[in-house]
């Protein structure tokens, strides 16, 4: 597999919240102040999204994310 060309990476931050469905990352590039939503993928092993902002235009792919429960303590 070849790396990706130099002009395809860029510096970027990101700030995600998971939606209260569980499948839906809503937040968004805080380096490049774009907007930004990922839905989880059919066999749940991945959020994907695509999204624009000025000239660029994005896919991305997040996998091996930490898995949350939500419950109490104690």
């Amino acid at each position: 597999m070849r790396p990706p060309a130099a002009q395809c990476i860029g510096l970027a931050a990101y700030e995600f919240t998971l939606a209260a469905d569980g499948q839906t990352l809503v937040g968004r590039d805080t380096r490049n102040d774009i907007p930004m939503s990922m839905s989880l993928s059919a066999d749940g092993k991945c959020f994907v999204g695509h999204w624009t902002g000025g000239d660029a235009d994005d896919v991305g792919t997040l996998w091996n994310f930490a898995q949350w429960q939500v419950g109490s303590i104690g």
